[in-house]
Parts: structure tokens; sequence; C-alpha cells
């Protein structure tokens, strides 16, 4: 027995081995042959990653955002694997060609790692060194951080709280403590540049190790300032190095500080005390009501639901039952105070104490609001309750006499992590080897080998995808399909032509406005053009899906040089993109304006005389701020803004119409949440029955002009009769006032004119459509 608990780290590696080599053995023989995605979040953070490898720069991004790149800490690119890379390149240069495959393999090989930690963990809690194999082994299949290899890569290496939480523990048994607190503080340093997340879920994990260690020691450990050093140097000042390299690295300016889903990517209940997968999860469906949030997937297993009940049972049987004679069961201080840290951080991930009308907290700690992901700090939780199952449920078999009930449990708790975990692994194994790395050159599509073969690299200064992608500011952005985010970019890493495109976090707003102008029609001058230092032309990648009208105008100024039947290149001239056409639709006009009729002041086609019409300058509301005139309609984002109601009686059922107006988009830092609400339809019938249907949000807006926004969103007449209202909302916390003008409501297709200003026969500003066309 002895020699096989020497050896248990043997038999868990083994066993591990095995395990990943069942269901990864395919991606583990040949690392670098595969993408474990292709859409959304994952493809970006594959391109940025293998980009920045390639970058010269270590701490700066070439590959979007251009011309204003991006830094490396923003682009979810793993920056340390990305440095240390680099530096092994300069003797050994093969090695940037298996970028894909270093990552793939770290990811996989974490589950081992994490369960090699668990059970040095277990062990320090003087469990059994079999049991502890045989529970870190479980613990680790069931970890909740595998979903995140197919998208989110750098959140998925699953040792990261077991490893510091063993280091805390060595540091606590040892007396050179501030020796284990340097070591600890390059840990959480290294996980802070892996992915912020990562460190910032363990200088909170330890914090509250920390606090709770000082609260509940018999020691006044409170009065002593080394204590106090210790905490500092493992939990505050690697947080304080972070931020100001973040700082000093950083020459982008105008990044908002109130990113959104602080409570919305939360965690709950259902996420980490129910299933999310079979076995059990359909069971449960047929009984519960399960509303689970993924960001906060932390499923603690059925068995330590068991195994808190069974302590719980044993506690209270021992302490309020006749049997005084029953040993009791203590849990080290080191896993108690664990268990009360896990708890807070638990609460956090649900949102607390910010739902209860705290709010107005996150304004005061604006640090917190840029870990707006916060479900993930449930991840705390489910290995300090999986690991105190494990080692209570030991202690049990040691003080009971009921050593066959107990060891059963043993032996059946760790059992039930595995089979609830094996779908998890099934799902992820299946998924990820669906794709071949497309990022070595040897595996690429031949349709895009073709293009790449075909074009003139050194010909173009950037790439312009459509449908056009911005994401990330959050004030200024367009969201595309996961075809064109993988063409575009694999185009972009291979050619080693930059996107004009954007996909990453807390994008700078300025910088996001510029970019987003480039879809804006060309009689609006594009701020851009004082950016864009070279004259060379642009290469346009269009994947054959629905485009905008604004995208579709753009399109027809470039000529198409390649195409196939999944995309086509087109080339767009820098004088093409940026000189202002006003004069041409104002020419335009003037071929059509005999064959117009006037109606309400307005000059329309013949056939759209009777068809809905409305339109409301605001003149009789003077404001600061006004698109035309002196007057505009002014709100606070947090009420409901009525801003018309009509009978659907008004409408032709089932036509299509177009509702637009001009918002204010300026303000303090760069008009930062100035466009962020929602515009929305709501219906009311005769019954009082009210629905909401057709929303957009400002935001997303493709016409910019100056310090202008104009929004537009299509609408459906509804087919019965009820009263139409148009609402614009925002934030229910913001007492931000903002500024729109000029209301208009047309039949969609169907223009109308007015001339604004003209000398004799000269127009010299044309409204067209709500747009403003000056010359």
């Amino acid at each position: 027995m002895k020699k096989t608990e020497k050896y248990s780290v043997v038999v868990l590696l083994l066993v591990s081995c095995v395990f990943l080599m069942l269901f990864y053995g395919k991606v583990i023989l040949n690392p670098n042959s595969f993408l474990f995605s292709t859409s959304g979040d994952g493809i970006k953070n594959y391109f940025t990653y293998v980009s920045q490898v390639k970058e010269s720069s270590y701490t700066d991004s070439h590959a979007m955002n251009y011309p204003y790149g991006e830094n490396f800490l923003y682009l979810d690119c793993h920056p340390v694997f990305t440095v240390v890379i680099k530096l092994l390149a300069i003797p050994f240069p093969p090695i940037q060609n298996y970028s894909v495959g270093i990552i793939n393999f770290l990811m996989l090989f974490s589950i081992l790692l994490s369960a090699y930690f668990i059970h040095h963990i277990l062990v320090r809690f003087q469990v059994n060194r079999l049991f502890a194999a045989f529970g870190a082994f479980s613990i680790a299949v069931l970890a909740p951080q595998l979903f995140r290899i197919p998208g989110h890569m750098a959140l998925s290496y699953s040792f990261f709280i077991p490893l510091s939480w063993y280091l805390f523990l060595r540091f606590s048994e040892s007396v050179r403590k501030m020796r284990w607190s340097f070591i600890m503080l390059f840990n959480i340093l290294f996980w802070f540049f892996v992915h912020g997340y990562l460190g910032m879920i363990l200088a909170s994990f330890l914090l509250l190790l920390f606090l709770f260690d000082i609260l509940l020691s018999n020691e006044k450990k409170y009065k002593s300032p080394r204590q106090w050093s210790y905490l500092f140097v493992q939990s505050v000042l690697p947080l304080i190095i972070f931020w100001g390299f973040a700082k000093w690295s950083d020459s982008h300016v105008g990044r908002t500080d109130n990113p959104y889903g602080f409570l919305i990517y939360t965690s709950n209940l259902d996420s980490v005390f129910f299933p999310s997968h079979e076995p059990l999860k359909p069971l449960l469906d047929k009984v519960f009501s399960i509303e689970q949030i993924w960001e906060g997937w932390a499923y603690i297993g059925i068995g330590s639901l068991i195994a808190i009940g069974v302590f719980c049972f044993y506690w209270l049987f021992n302490r309020f039952g006749k049997d005084k004679s029953k040993p009791s069961v203590t849990l080290p201080h080191q896993l108690i105070i664990a268990l009360f840290a896990s708890i807070v951080l638990l609460l956090f991930s649900f949102g607390y104490p910010f739902k209860w009308r705290m709010e107005f907290l996150l304004d005061k700690l604006s640090i917190l609001k840029n870990f707006r992901g916060i479900g993930r700090f449930s991840w705390v939780f489910y290995y300090v309750m999986t690991i105190s199952s494990v080692c209570v449920l030991y202690r049990l078999y040691i003080a009971s006499s009921k050593k066959l009930v107990y060891a059963a449990l043993c032996f059946c708790i760790p059992t039930t992590y595995i089979i609830e975990g094996l779908p998890y692994h099934k799902e992820v194994s299946e998924q990820i080897i669906k794709t071949p790395n497309m990022f070595d050159r040897a595996q690429l599509d031949s349709n895009l080998k073709s293009a790449l073969n075909y074009l003139d690299l050194e010909k173009y200064q950037a790439i312009i995808p459509l449908p056009y992608y911005h994401i990330g500011s959050e004030n200024y952005g367009k969201s595309a399909s996961d075809k064109i985010y993988l063409t575009s970019m694999l185009l972009s890493y291979h050619s080693g032509i930059p996107l004009m495109s954007n996909y990453s976090t807390r994008t700078s707003i300025p910088e996001s406005k510029k970019l987003v102008q480039i879809i804006s029609p060309t009689y609006y001058f594009k701020e851009i053009e004082n950016d864009l230092k070279s004259d060379k032309p642009f290469l346009i990648i269009y994947s054959n899906e629905p485009i905008s009208e604004y995208e579709t105008m753009l399109l027809s100024e470039a000529n198409k040089i390649f195409f196939t039947n999944e995309y086509s290149l087109y080339v767009l001239s820098k004088r093409s993109l940026l000189e202002n056409t006003s004069h041409n639709a104002i020419e335009e006009f003037k071929t059509i304006k005999d064959e117009l009729v006037i109606r309400n002041d307005f000059l329309v086609m013949p056939q759209d005389t009777t068809a809905y019409f409305y339109y409301n300058s605001f003149e009789e509301n003077p404001q600061p701020f006004s698109f035309r005139g002196k007057g505009s309609y002014s709100g606070i984002k947090k009420d409901y803004n009525l801003l018309l109601k009509f009978d659907s009686l008004a409408l032709e059922n089932g036509q299509e119409y177009t509702a637009s107006f001009w918002m204010y988009n300026d303000g303090a830092n760069y008009g930062q949440d100035v466009l962020g609400a929602m515009l929305f339809i709501q219906e009311e019938d005769a019954t009082g029955k009210i629905k909401w249907t057709t929303n957009t949000s400002p935001s997303n807006s493709e016409v910019i002009n100056g310090s202008w926004t104009l929004v537009e969103m299509d609408f459906v007449a509804p087919s019965n009769d009820c009263v139409v209202s148009l609402y614009l909302k925002g934030d229910g916390r913001s007492q931000m006032r903002f500024y729109l003008d000029d209301l208009l409501i047309r039949k969609k297709n169907a223009p109308c004119y007015r001339v604004m200003n003209s000398d004799r026969d000269t127009i010299k500003t044309l409204f067209m459509n709500n747009h403003e066309i000056k010359w």
C-alpha cells in the first residue's frame, strides 16, 4: 500500500495521459494541424495571437484597427506567450510556424497539470495519496474551463487556480514567507499577462485568503506589519504592476471606462448547482426550470452536493444526537479560509452586492468594471468545493466506525465527477478537430491560396472586409458573420496586409468612430483622411453575403479583380474612399426634380403622395445642441423617451417603413456612452396588451457626420389595429442627457427631398432622406 502511495503521482499522470489520448489523441499527436474554433472570439484569438508572434513590436499590434493598431493587452492574444515565442524565434526561427500547435498543446496539457496540483493540495490537507490521486483526476475531468478551449482560449488553462492555491499553502507552511510571497507575485503576474481575468481572479482569491486567515486566526496577525506586507506583495502589487504596465505601454486615447455587461455576464445558482450536460440535465429539466448563464458555468457536480449533505448530517447528528461518542470531524484552517473566500467570490460572480441597489459603487471602483465577465470568478468556488468534498469524505472515513459506508462514498463521489465530465470532453473533443490549421500555408484553402498567388501584396495599404465589422469600443461598432471574420483574418495573416477593421475589447472611441465612418456615404467628410499617410489603394474582401445600403455604395466604387463562389476581391482607390461626392448627389437630384411633387414642404415621387409621412424638426424646443436650426429633442437615457405615437391604421398593412433621426454623439471622453441606448417600436392593442417589436442601437449606425450620427431603423406596419409608439431608452441608471433632431418616418425606398439652402440655381444644402448634403 505504501509503495502504491509513494508512486501515486506517477499513477495519476499515467491515468491522465491515457485519458487525454483517448479524447484528444489526434490533437496531441498533431497539435499544429487543427484550429479549435473558426468563429467569433475563437478565430479572433487565434488571429491576434499568431499575428502578434510575427510582429516586430513586442507590445503593439498592427494586424487590425488600421491605421492605428492596438496594444497587445487588449487583443486576448496570450501576451506572455507571444513574447516568449518571439524570443525563442531569435535562435530558432521555425518555431513561429508552430505557434498554433504550441497553444493547442498547452490548453490540453493544462488538464493534466490541473490534476497534478489538485493532488498536491489534497495531500497537504492530509488526504491519503491514492485517494488524492483519484479525487484530483476526477475534479480535473469536470472542470468548467474546458468549454473555453473552443473560444476564449486564454481562459482555458484550468490549472491556474490549483497551482496558485498550492503555492499559497507552501507559503503558509514555510518560514521563508517573503521568498514565497515573491514567487506568488511572479506567478500572478504571469497569469495577468496570459489574460487579465486570470490575474484578477487570483489576486482577489489571495486577498480574501489573507483577510479570512487574519480574521479566523487565534493569533493577532492583523497587528503584524509582516502579514500585511505579504498580502501587499502577493495580491496588490501584481495588480499595480500590471495596471502600470498597461498604462505605460498604451498610446491609444479614449478607451471606455464603462464597458457593458458587468451585471449581465454573471453566474447564478443554476449555473453552479445544476448540471449543464447529460446525463442529469435532461432528467432535471423535466422537474426544474433551469436557467443557466453560460459565462458563469461552474457546476460543482452532484457528488459535491451529496458530500455537503453527508457532512451536514454527520455534524448535526454528532452535535445534537443522542450518541455523543462519534468523533468530531474538523477541517484544516487553510481549507476553512478557502471556503469563506470562495463563497465571497461566488456571491461576487452573481453580481452581489451591486445587485442590491448598490450599482453606484461601481462608479467608485471603476477598475472592477473593466472585468465585466464576473461570472468567471465562480471558478474558484468550483475548485474549493470539489477539493473540500474529497477532503471531507476522507476525514469522515477516518473518523467514522462505518468504514465500509464511507469507503463506498470515497469511491462513488469522485466517480460521479468523471461520469458527469465525460460528456464535456466528448463535446469539446469532437468540436476541436473539425477544422485544419489554416494559419499554416500548407493547410490553407485552395481558393485563398489562389487569391494570394494572384495578388501583388505590396500594392495595398489595408484590407476592408464586407460585411464590415468593428467590435470593441461599445460606442461605435458593427458586427458581421463568422464567414467574413474567418476569411478576412486568414487573408490578412497570409498576405501581411492589415485589417481596416477591428475585433477586440475597449477599443479607442475616437479611433472606432473614424473607422466605422468609412462606411458612411461619401458626401460626408471622413475624419480618417488625416490619418491615412499612404496613397496605396485598399483591398476589399467581400464574402458574397447580404450587405447594407451603405456597404453596397462603397462596393460600387471599387473594381472587382478576383472572385470565387465563397468571396470576391475588389480594389478601392484612396480617392474613391475619401472623395466628397455631394456635388454628384445634388446633380442627380436636379435630373429628377421636375418629376417630383410637393408634400408638406418636401418633394416626393408622385406615387408616394398618399403614403404615411412624418417629420419633426423640434424647432419649438430650443436646446444647446441641434443638427439643424435651434431646436432638438432632449431626454434622460434612463427614462422611456416617447418620440412618437400614432395609430397603426395610418400605415399600410404589411408595408415596410424607415424611421430615422440625427443623434448627438459628442461629450466627455469623446462621447462615451452617448449613443448607448435602444430605439424600439412598441405596439399596444385594444385590450392593452403590449409587445416590443423592431429595435436597434444608435451605436451601430453606419452614418456619422461630425458630432452627429444618423440613426435608421426599418419596421413593418402591424397587421392588427393598435397604437404604435417609438421609444428611446438607455441604461436604467444613466442620468446622461441625450439630444436628437429631425425625426423622419417614411415608406421604405420612397425618397423625399427638400432644398434647405440655395443661391439662385445653385443648391447649397439638400435634404435627402434625412441626409444632409452640402456643396
